[in-house]
């Protein structure tokens, strides 16, 4: 259940009291200097819009090659894509649910598999 709840809306003051019991919004008085504090908030939440913008925008070396991978295709391409025949040997190594190892039996690759998973005793 939640007992506690609040938000903050740059532009906003902090009220000091809340609630049912909390003094009526028409009746309420602040100094100046409390008014004023909406400044830094705002300024406080805009920094932090700004670092979050350009995290977006100049993407990490992994970043850029792992879009990279998705926009070439890579995992259709590259993650599917070997030279197997019907006397080739697939191992798979840490094959949690085998889906890799049944996709790769499936595409056209007959081949014979080694699946191996570690299994807690």
């Amino acid at each position: 259940m939640i007992t506690k709840f609040t938000t903050v809306y740059a532009g906003h003051v902090d009220l000091p009291d809340r609630g049912q019991n909390a003094t009526p919004a028409n009746e309420r008085r602040y100094s100046n200097e409390h008014l004023a504090s909406v400044f830094e908030k705002t300024e406080a939440i805009a920094k932090k819009m700004v670092i979050r913008l350009r995290q977006s925008m100049f993407l990490t070396e992994h970043e850029k090659e792992v879009r990279r991978w998705w926009t070439d295709g890579g995992d259709e391409r590259l993650r599917y894509t070997y030279d197997l025949d019907d006397t080739s040997l697939v191992m798979d190594l840490g094959g949690y649910k085998g889906q890799w190892t049944s996709d790769i039996y499936a595409r056209k690759y007959q081949t014979s598999i080694a699946l191996c998973n570690h299994q807690d005793p």
